[in-house]
C-alpha cells in the first residue's frame, strides 16, 4: 500500500509539472505577424493586390504535408493564396493563387494560377518556427491566367 501511495503522489507531482509546462507552451512560438504578399503581373489584371492578413494552416495527416493559406478581399476581389509543403523537409509541393469577385459557380474562383514541385523550388523558403514563408518571384500560370508572388506569407 505504501508503494501505491508513493506512486500516486509521484504521479500527481508529474501532472502538476506537465500542466505548468503546458501553460507556458504557447509562449514558445512568436506571435504571427501580418503578411506582406505582393501579387503582380496578374492576367486578368484584377489579380494584382497586396495581401496583409494572417493566414491559417492545416496538416494532411496521412500525406505528411502542410497547407498554408491566406484569403483576403482587396478592392472587391477575393484572393486566396495557398502553399503546400512537406513537413519533414520544408520542400514546396505546390503554390496557387485563386481570385475573382466571388466564387465561380459554387466551388471555384474565376481565375486560378499555380506552380508545382520544381517550378516553385528555391523561390519559397519556409520558416516553420516563425510561421513565415519568404516568397521570391514565384511565377504562377494556368493557360493564359498568370500571377507573380513576392513577399511574406505568415500564418497562425
Amino acid at each position: 500500500m505504501a508503494n501505491l501511495k508513493t506512486w500516486v503522489s509521484g504521479l500527481g507531482l508529474a501532472l502538476i509539472i506537465a500542466a505548468a509546462a503546458c501553460e507556458n507552451a504557447s509562449d514558445a512560438l512568436p506571435a504571427a505577424q501580418p503578411s506582406n504578399l505582393v501579387i503582380t503581373q496578374a492576367q486578368p489584371a484584377d489579380g494584382d493586390a497586396t495581401l496583409t492578413g494572417i493566414g491559417g494552416s492545416y496538416a494532411s495527416v496521412g500525406s505528411g504535408r502542410k497547407f498554408v493559406h491566406l484569403s483576403q478581399v482587396v478592392n472587391g476581389i477575393t484572393h486566396r493564396v495557398e502553399v503546400e509543403y512537406a513537413i519533414s523537409t520544408d520542400e514546396i509541393v505546390s503554390a496557387v493563387h485563386d481570385w475573382g469577385p466571388g466564387f465561380y459557380g459554387t466551388t471555384y474562383y474565376q481565375n486560378s494560377a499555380n506552380c508545382e514541385g520544381a517550378g516553385c523550388l528555391g523561390q519559397i523558403a519556409v520558416d516553420s518556427n516563425a510561421r513565415t514563408m519568404t516568397i521570391t518571384g514565384v511565377s504562377l500560370a494556368n493557360g493564359s491566367t498568370t500571377s507573380t508572388l513576392n513577399g511574406t506569407l505568415s500564418w497562425h
